[in-house]
């Protein structure tokens, strides 16, 4: 019995904070570890994907050609 309510063995239960010391103090209870909720999602209107960027184009490589000159 928890708080006048009957509540089987194994089971889990949400008590109050001075319930739970006492029943854990008293060995007939453990913390239960619970993983965290994931925050609730707001759905808004649905943006269009952004285009996908073409490739730059690459640059020209600038091909110089130095002829020896006779002076």
């Amino acid at each position: 019995m928890i708080s006048g309510e009957p509540v089987s063995a194994g089971s889990f239960a949400e008590v109050s904070e001075a319930d739970g010391n006492l029943l854990i103090g008293s060995g007939k209870a453990v913390v239960a570890l619970t993983a965290k909720k994931p925050a609730p999602v707001e759905v808004t209107e649905q943006a269009q994907p952004a285009p996908a960027s073409a490739k730059p184009a690459r640059k020209a490589k600038a091909v110089t050609s130095e002829l020896p000159t006779k002076d």
